[in-house]
């Protein structure tokens, strides 16, 4: 017996693939009720195992099925029926397949085969994201999107294979903390459901190829997706460091918090600190050795809401101290030891201080366009009074981290960094015995700029304020 089988095309012809669900079915009813069975077999001319007809006495017949499930399955006979999955690829308006069920049943029987058949098109249909007045999905950076295969078995299915393919600048994890930062990166699954975050702005589409088991053929599913971001002001006049030179000297112990004063050198500083910048903010005229004023909005259009938050996170990369005493030896200085050998080390990159930087540990910025401002000024506060020259240098780099509002996914948002400031300085003070006052020389400057940097800022140690630090070799004087 041959059955075609025509599906119209309710879904349209824009299809990229369509799945018949094709239930075979045989029912045989014993004209001697008291013989036992098996009265005979059936199969569904798809090369899955025969099935005996079995007893069902709810029905008064004796039934059976002639597949055992996903095409290609092995099955177990007798078992409740599993729709067979059957792919056509680029479907149009419709399409017909063809059907080889055969029965066969004992003398005295009779048999009936029914056929049952169902169409479901596969779709990826996306979770997570905020829907345009046009009808476009879009999602912040940061924001957790979930894609889901729609239409095909549950997930862990046998010798069904997933092959994603996700553009863009993905991710799956990031945790800063004053302790420490983590991140993941997305790797797709073999799977029907994918999640992840977006750590940049761009036009996505998403796709999935689907390989069911043979001889089913593989499709393609996708979708696509806008991805937001925060708008901000880009580095460039909102940036001052500070420039050293031996004349006029610049020393300060500690610059007061909001880096508006500088003492006046003397003969027996007690330091020295980065200086020389200046940009007028919120009606006051700032001095510091670096200063970054910044401004993130979170876009209102598509509605997602209010909220959103951002800080600036500064690294620290292989700081140099290097002090000589009278005598002429010098004295390496260090923040942190190995723990396996005990000697110097540096855990390049560490953490300024704490998390955020600004506006310090445990706070945000509102993402609502105001503007906030970073400072800075690195020094050497004179440990020892008896030293007459300190050498130092230190690299930085200077993240904005913006959190967006939350989504409609279990999954809290993650910051991202959208701009990174690359700036360094290095210095040599050294006391001029002939006339007992301390010269100065010093440089400093922003090396780069990027906008939403690939990397992301990662630690395992944090360097306090004014950090203790040991000497190689130890210096005994005062």
């Amino acid at each position: 017996m041959s059955v075609r089988e025509r599906f119209p095309g309710h879904w349209g012809a824009r299809a990229f693939a369509a799945i018949a669900a094709v239930q075979c079915v045989a029912e045989a009813q014993s004209v001697d009720a008291g013989s036992a069975p098996p009265y005979g077999t059936v199969a569904d001319g798809y090369g899955d195992q025969p099935c005996e007809y079995v007893n069902n006495p709810s029905k008064g017949v004796y039934q059976s099925v002639a597949y055992s499930g996903i095409v290609g399955g092995s099955g177990t006979p007798n078992t409740t029926p599993l729709d067979h999955w059957i792919v056509e690829n680029n479907p149009g308006s419709q399409f017909t397949i063809t059907l080889s069920p055969q029965a066969s049943c004992v003398p005295g029987s009779l048999v009936s085969v029914f056929i049952n058949t169902k169409v479901v098109v596969p779709t990826l249909t996306l979770s997570g994201v905020t829907t345009a007045s046009d009808g476009s999905s879009h999602i912040l950076v940061g924001q957790e999107i979930m894609a889901t295969v729609n239409g095909v078995p549950p997930a862990g299915t046998a010798g069904w294979n997933y092959a994603w393919t996700i553009p863009g600048n993905t991710f799956s994890a990031y945790a800063p903390s004053t302790a420490s930062a983590t991140y993941t990166g997305f790797t797709a699954p073999n799977g029907p459901v994918a999640s992840w975050c977006f750590a940049q702005q761009a036009s996505v589409q998403m796709s999935c190829v689907v390989t069911p088991p043979s001889p089913g053929a593989p499709f393609t599913v996708s979708a696509n997706v806008t991805v937001d971001g925060p708008t901000y002001t880009p580095g460039g006049d909102d940036i001052g460091i500070g420039t050293f030179y031996s004349s006029p000297p610049v020393m300060t112990a500690n610059p007061s918090p909001t880096c508006a004063t500088l003492p006046d050198p003397t003969a027996s500083p007690a330091g020295y600190a980065l200086w020389g910048a200046s940009l007028p903010f919120q009606g006051v005229t700032w001095n510091c050795g670096v200063l970054w004023i910044a401004t993130v909005t979170t876009p209102t259009t598509p509605a997602y809401g209010s909220g959103g938050v951002w800080n600036f996170t500064q690294l620290v990369y292989s700081p140099s101290l290097v002090l000589t005493d009278p005598a002429g030896q010098t004295h390496t200085a260090y923040w942190f030891t190995d723990p396996a050998t005990g000697q110097a080390s540096w855990p390049s990159p560490v953490l300024d201080a704490y998390y955020p930087t600004k506006p310090g540990p445990g706070l945000q910025y509102p993402a609502s366009g105001m503007n906030e401002l970073f400072y800075d000024a690195p020094g050497v506060a004179f440990k020892y009074t008896s030293i007459v020259i300190w050498t130092n240098g230190a690299s930085f780099r200077t993240y904005i981290l913006y959190t967006p509002p939350p989504n409609n996914m279990a999954g809290k948002p993650m910051p991202v960094p959208i701009e990174e400031m690359d700036w360094d300085w290095s210095n040599w003070a050294g006391l001029n015995t002939d006339t007992n006052l301390w010269e100065l020389d010093a440089v400093s400057g922003i090396s780069e700029f990027w906008s939403y940097p690939v990397w992301f800022p990662q630690w395992t140690q944090y360097l306090p304020l004014n950090p203790p630090f040991g000497l190689t070799p130890p210096y005994t004087g005062n």
